[in-house]
């Protein structure tokens, strides 16, 4: 075994998390607000979502299916808080026992495109066959010098410029060398060796989102949902030239890029369109002969490998037990005509957006999951607000 002496337990089967235990461990500090609706929280027989600071719908219809009425934040007992943006230590440290929220402190060191690569370099450089699976990076311009002695021994080489905290396709362009760099960036970018063959399914290429779940950092825990998206280009594929490098469409997967192109293909079907199902393009892939079996165990593996590295950071940043953070991640990956996985990028609030049948039900059932796998229980949240209010009455009298 290698790596920092931790372990991913890496599941299928839907996410494959067993339901979290009783809440336990460190307290958060005691004493109940009077200008908060703590009796309100300690009387509601349901659960309390708080999505003041999370802008999709998807969120608000799964949490209202499941039983959960959302609050904001005038409400300082809820349950699950679900946000958008990472979350710092600090905010992490006023949890109180019973409570849950999405994203743990310190994952931004994968979810940043500079950190990942500096991250994964790390561990190329002592397990270089084990972390093959990215393309090489280069930040920005402080690795200017590798960079260049790269693409002297390599002159026929593309890239693709990125902001290290881009999104959606903002900002992303392909560069024959140097002299296509932008020179003028308004923030960090990494430099990537673009990916020049990649599988091709009726002359289109195509990446995968996938969703991970990753529930406890110490020990490190990480399961992978067993569905996920496929999305297109929307012009066929052909290899990079100085005549196709700014053709987005081409060459560019993201969804918020191709779905304004005339030759964008909608449809409710998912083996067919734009945008498809996994399930359904593993099964066209199956048909024609490959092992999708091993492609999905190969792609779990860069999952695991890729939030590896960064787990004694992960720790440092938090520890409680048992977790009151956990985190939803999407992992973008892109298969190469070997149908060997290769990871583009972690998104640490991956888009909930229902553009679709499909997005809908892929999206809503890895939310669902996750709140399964979570087992909230409001009995939790009331009986720790009676026992506060019982300490607090014994000092008071």
């Amino acid at each position: 075994m290698f790596g920092p002496g931790r372990t991913a337990r890496v599941a299928e089967n839907r996410f494959g998390a067993k339901p979290s235990p009783t809440p336990g461990g460190e307290r958060a500090p005691s004493g109940l607000s009077e200008n908060k609706r703590g009796g309100a929280a300690a009387n509601h027989d349901g659960l309390l979502v708080n999505l003041e600071h999370c802008k999709y719908e998807c969120l608000r219809k799964v949490t209202a299916d499941n039983g959960f009425e959302e609050v904001g934040d005038d409400e300082q007992y809820w349950d699950l808080c679900w946000m958008d943006s990472s979350v710092s230590e600090g905010r992490v440290a006023k949890l109180y026992p019973f409570q849950r929220i999405n994203h743990f402190p310190g994952m931004l060191e994968i979810c940043r495109k500079a950190p990942l690569s500096r991250n994964l370099r790390r561990m190329q450089t002592a397990h270089p066959r084990e972390y093959s699976f990215s393309p090489q990076t280069w930040d920005y311009p402080s690795q200017l010098d590798l960079f260049r002695k790269y693409s002297r021994a390599n002159p026929d080489a593309v890239y693709i410029v990125k902001p290290s905290a881009g999104a959606m396709g903002r900002g992303i362009y392909l560069a024959a060398g140097e002299s296509g760099i932008d020179k003028t960036h308004s923030g960090a970018v990494v430099v990537q060796r673009y990916m020049h063959d990649p599988f091709l399914l009726d002359g289109f290429k195509f990446d995968l989102r996938i969703y991970a779940l990753v529930t406890c950092v110490d020990p490190l825990a990480v399961y992978v949902y067993d569905e996920g998206i496929a999305r297109f280009a929307t012009t066929p594929y052909a290899a990079p030239n100085k005549s196709n490098l700014s053709q987005v469409t081409m060459h560019l997967t993201n969804y918020s890029l191709n779905k304004h192109s005339a030759t964008f293909v909608s449809t409710d079907k998912e083996d067919e369109g734009t945008k498809r199902s996994i399930s359904s393009l593993f099964a066209q892939m199956k048909a024609m002969g490959h092992d999708t079996e091993k492609l999905w165990r190969d792609i779990r593996e860069v999952v695991a490998r890729t939030v590896l590295p960064i787990q004694p950071h992960l720790a440092h940043c938090y520890h409680s037990s048992p977790s009151r953070c956990f985190e939803l991640l999407g992992f973008d990956i892109i298969i190469d005509e070997k149908l060997r996985p290769w990871l583009i990028e972690v998104n640490h609030s991956p888009s909930f957006n229902m553009d679709s049948p499909l997005d809908a039900r892929v999206k809503c059932g890895a939310i669902g999951d996750v709140l399964r796998a979570l087992n909230l229980d409001g009995e939790e949240r009331r009986a720790w607000i009676e026992a506060e209010k019982r300490a607090q009455k014994k000092r008071l009298y």
